[in-house]
């Protein structure tokens, strides 16, 4: 488990953010795709220690946590 030092200052910038669940929230993937969302999210293994979001893969997040 992660503690406050761990915490990382900003998002991640690699090729893969843009699979990132936070990236595709900025974009509405929520509202637009919310099937595809909701499969992405609705049996989560893993946080991402920077925004709190949750999902079902670690490939989803910038920061992978197993919860």
């Amino acid at each position: 488990m992660s503690d406050e030092n761990n915490v990382p200052k900003e998002p991640c910038m690699t090729e893969r953010h843009r699979r990132h669940l936070c990236k595709l929230a900025d974009e509405f993937f929520h509202l637009h795709h919310s099937d595809e969302y909701r499969a992405m999210v609705e049996k989560p293994h893993f946080k991402c220690i920077f925004c709190g979001r949750i999902a079902n893969s670690d490939e989803n997040l910038c920061y992978p946590e197993r919860l």
